[in-house]
């Protein structure tokens, strides 16, 4: 009885009201309302279920989606990784590549510097056999010059036995013969000082010459 009186529903703007009078009402009355009560309380349950239901399927759609997410991008990492490791490979024989041409360019260096040396050393072969083609014309040019200053003292030793005979059997008086003796003793004077300075120059030149060639000669062998 106490819980007669106005009862009002409100909804935003809308409200509606009713007065209730409580009478007494019988017990199948009584249990039908509290089973209707029990039922919407089950439908609200169910409903909440529901939701809750709908809300963890679509968290597990979500998760599912994150799952074949990072899959894909596992396979992507894996692509990656495989790329990388092909990478290495290729990168590992191309270094391989690159020591064996530069074993290869080291040799050819080696080689070309020898085959250098041994151009440089016919060279200075070919020199040295033609400087001594030259030493050895030298030398017999040399041997003929001094043959023919041997040959000018033999001829002034004869050329002063002769004058000496001459001034044993010429007229002491004579100014005649004693001018004439000493013309040809003057002129041949002239003549052997003249093949001596000669004679001298050119020895001097060949000694020098000789003195260069032995310089290169010892040189080259260093070198060789």
């Amino acid at each position: 009885m106490v819980n007669s009186g106005e009862y009002s529903c409100v909804c935003g703007n809308f409200k509606t009201s009713c007065f209730v009078i409580i009478t007494d009402i019988p017990i199948e009355q009584i249990i039908n309302a509290r089973t209707t009560e029990k039922l919407y309380e089950i439908q609200e349950k169910k409903e909440e279920l529901a939701q809750k239901a709908e809300k963890i399927v679509k968290e597990e759609t979500k998760l599912l989606d994150m799952k074949t997410e990072i899959k894909n991008k596992e396979m992507v990492i894996k692509e990656k990784i495989d790329e990388i490791e092909s990478q290495k490979c290729k990168l590992a024989i191309k270094e391989e590549e690159m020591k064996q041409r530069e074993v290869q360019l080291e040799l050819k260096e080696a080689k070309f510097c020898e085959l250098e040396r041994e151009k440089m050393l016919n060279k200075d072969s070919l020199t040295l056999l033609q400087q001594s083609e030259e030493l050895k014309f030298t030398r017999a040019n040399a041997k003929v010059m001094q043959n023919e200053l041997d040959s000018l003292k033999d001829e002034r030793r004869e050329l002063e036995k002769r004058i000496e005979l001459l001034e044993k059997y010429i007229d002491n008086g004579s100014e005649t013969h004693k001018n004439t003796i000493t013309e040809i003793r003057e002129t041949y004077e002239n003549m052997i000082t003249q093949m001596k300075a000669e004679h001298t120059d050119s020895i001097a030149n060949i000694a020098k010459t000789l003195e260069d060639m032995q310089r290169k000669q010892s040189g080259i062998c260093v070198v060789s």
